[in-house]
């Protein structure tokens, strides 16, 4: 795979609200057994036994057999100017036999050429941290955290390229890639999974302040009502938080399970969305979409008895879920 053009709009903006002085790159990824085994990640010497998934090494450089990008940070690059021109350089062909005849001698020969100009970047010797996180019975995967184990300093001259190059050696590995503050722990990062949509601000890890932050312009009285959500939601324990563009900006989601999420709507009055197996994808669709498709979902109105009815149906769905594993 080769490098990024650009800088993706997503990590763009992004990285407008990020407030520390250097940020990280990395990404979570849920990985199953085939997906170590037959892909570029079974390059990196994973171990699996059982449920237990482990790695001799926890920080290391990517091998460059993963690709253009990963062979550039392991070796350097080469590059030809043809863009500049041509210089004249003394190139050594070696010893030759004096007039074809070695009985008469040796000499060395120099032919002068025309080249084009060339130049060298240095490897960058970027290694990724990986950290294992948890393994998930229902769907025979493991949480794994990747994080490029080198932070980048913003107002640095080189951050764009630095940037780039770094976000193109994790689409390289791993086919995804995001950006956190540098203060940023790696549980933080774990509990924050990267979708296909562009990631909330995230130099604030509570999802009630993320929230507010989306409700600066609304009521103040409506305001207080959607933040009791948040928190009623936050007191029935989700796995993690989902934030996206896929949601129009006006959603969050908390992930009970990878096939139970709850999607909230910041705005007053709106209905919260409970959906199941097919979520990315339907996560993306309009309201109207959803209602009129044939696909599983719950739709709770925010009536007086919303939280018992959000309640009940998240208790009878994952008692589902769980007699699936048997």
């Amino acid at each position: 795979m080769s490098m990024l053009k650009r800088i993706p709009s997503k990590i763009i903006n992004k990285l407008k609200t990020i407030k520390t002085p250097s940020i990280v790159v990395g990404s979570v990824k849920n990985l199953t057994k085939k997906d170590i085994l037959e892909t570029k990640l079974h390059y990196m010497n994973f171990c699996i036994k059982g449920d237990k998934l482990t790695i001799d090494q926890n920080i290391l450089i990517p091998a460059e057999e993963f690709g253009t990008v990963s062979n550039e940070n392991v070796n350097g690059k080469e590059i030809i100017h043809k863009d500049k021109p041509k210089i004249r350089k003394n190139i050594c062909y070696g010893s030759r036999p004096k007039f074809g005849d070695s009985s008469k001698g040796f000499f060395t020969l120099w032919q002068t050429k025309e080249i084009y100009q060339k130049s060298f970047i240095q490897p960058k010797g970027l290694s990724i941290k990986i950290e294992i996180q948890d393994y998930d019975k229902t769907q025979e995967s493991w949480r794994v955290l990747f994080i490029i184990d080198t932070p980048f300093a913003i107002n640095s001259i080189t951050f764009e390229d630095d940037l780039l190059f770094a976000l193109s050696l994790l689409n390289e590995t791993l086919n995804e890639f995001d950006i956190f503050p540098s203060n940023i722990t790696s549980e933080e990062i774990a509990l924050t999974r990267l979708v296909n949509w562009e990631i909330f601000p995230s130099e604030k890890r509570d999802i009630k302040f993320l929230i507010n932050q989306k409700l600066l312009t609304l009521n103040s009285n409506k305001n207080k009502k959607i933040l009791e959500r948040v928190d009623y939601i936050k007191e029935l324990k989700p796995k993690q938080f989902i934030f996206g563009e896929g949601l129009n900006d006006y959603y969050y989601g908390a992930l009970f399970h990878d096939n139970l999420i709850v999607f909230e709507n910041i705005k007053y009055g709106n209905a919260t969305y409970i959906l199941y197996e097919d979520w990315e994808k339907l996560s993306k669709l309009s309201k109207t979409e959803i209602l009129n498709s044939d696909n599983n979902f719950d739709r709770v109105i925010h009536s007086n008895n919303w939280k018992q009815m959000l309640k009940d149906i998240l208790r009878k769905r994952l008692q589902e879920l769980r007699k699936t594993r048997y």
